[in-house]
């Protein structure tokens, strides 16, 4: 918990925080609660979770100008 995410939405790039996780103890799924600055709130599958986590690291570290997202 408490990594930073970052998602595209409408084109728009919004950034946020895993609040808490869950696990379905019937399946096993996990699922991670993000809040956004925004404050929407959103669950996500690990993959997803993943490719939030991945991009808001691509954007920290400058290999993705944040600016050019949705302009595409």
């Amino acid at each position: 918990m408490g990594s930073q995410v970052a998602k595209v939405f409408g084109g728009e790039l919004f950034r946020g925080s895993i609040v808490d996780v869950d696990e379905d103890e019937g399946d096993g799924t996990v699922l991670y609660h993000i809040e956004y600055e925004d404050e929407d709130q959103e669950d996500l599958s690990s993959k997803d979770c993943a490719d939030a986590i991945k991009l808001h690291r691509q954007i920290e570290n400058g290999e993705i100008d944040e600016w050019t997202i949705g302009d595409e």
